[in-house]
């Protein structure tokens, strides 16, 4: 099966590395589109004083990651990759966002945190997989795999 648009959600850190990269991988061999997405959750964050100044540093955070992703995405040869940075929560966000945007393909991670439990899916990735309109390839991080 060939893949046109690619949604990449990633929340930037080293456990997102082993997604981007296959998202990355698979838009090249498709000659596919990405869309890279980050979703700032604002709802879990404490209501007080200083809720604008650490929305507005979050922000700035969220547009770094997108910008990183989509410059390693374009450095590795995608012609159309694209990315966004939204607020609100996260799965339905992406799920929305995959059928708004007319993916058909969506690549996350996992977020196992136990050795003993490797393959345990996060709560995000679990909710995308139920909702999704298009396939989703959930991809295991370097934590998740078992060590020989």
């Amino acid at each position: 099966m060939s893949f046109e648009h690619i949604l990449l959600p990633t929340d930037g850190g080293e456990i997102s590395e082993p997604a981007e990269t296959r998202a990355i991988d698979i838009a090249i061999e498709a000659g596919a589109s990405l869309e890279v997405v980050h979703i700032l959750d604002a709802l879990a964050l404490p209501v007080a004083e200083h809720k604008e100044a650490l929305l507005e540093t979050l922000d700035s955070e969220s547009h770094a990651i997108v910008d990183r992703v989509v410059q390693r995405a374009a450095d590795a040869g995608i012609a159309e990759v694209n990315g966004t940075v939204a607020r609100g929560k996260p799965a339905p966000h992406i799920v929305d966002l995959a059928d708004e945007l007319g993916c058909d393909l969506i690549v996350m991670g996992t977020h196992g945190r136990a050795e003993n439990q490797p393959y345990i899916l996060g709560s995000v990735t679990a909710r995308v997989l139920q909702h999704s309109p298009v396939e989703v390839l959930v991809v295991p991080t370097h934590s998740d795999r078992r060590r020989e």
